[in-house]
């Protein structure tokens, strides 16, 4: 199996799925009263590796890509970093940058999905049933 760096645009891509499937989650939650475990089953929160039945991509799926990406995004930064120090001529002073740029890009953009996620989850283990 081997693993893509995503660009930017993917990243963004996923994360607004990912937002998009958060308060989809919330909003059938509220307007159906049901408890917060629940929820996560039916939005595809949990352990079940069911599909969606939208796009035939589970949740897991799209979080463990988006994962990936963001390690994969770092290590190849990491890579170049280290490339350059050492001198090599194949790896300019703007590579390196704009591999770092993209790393740090990809992290902020999973760590907002990781604060929605946990807000999401929050407040549906808060709700009254």
């Amino acid at each position: 199996m081997s693993i893509r760096s995503l660009t930017p645009d993917e990243i963004s891509a996923r994360m607004q799925d990912l937002f998009a499937r958060a308060s989809a989650l919330k909003a059938h939650a509220d307007r159906a009263g049901i408890d917060a475990s629940s929820a996560i089953r039916a939005g595809g929160l949990g352990t079940s590796s069911k599909s969606d039945d939208n796009n035939g991509v589970s949740f897991s799926d799209v979080l463990r890509d988006a994962v990936r990406g963001v390690s994969d995004a770092q290590m190849t930064a990491q890579a170049k970093a280290q490339a350059y120090q050492l001198g090599d001529d194949k790896v300019s002073l703007e590579e390196v940058m704009i591999s770092i740029q993209k790393a740090g890009l990809a992290m902020q953009g999973m760590v907002q999905v990781r604060n929605r996620l946990m807000e999401a989850y929050r407040e549906m283990t808060n709700m009254q049933v």
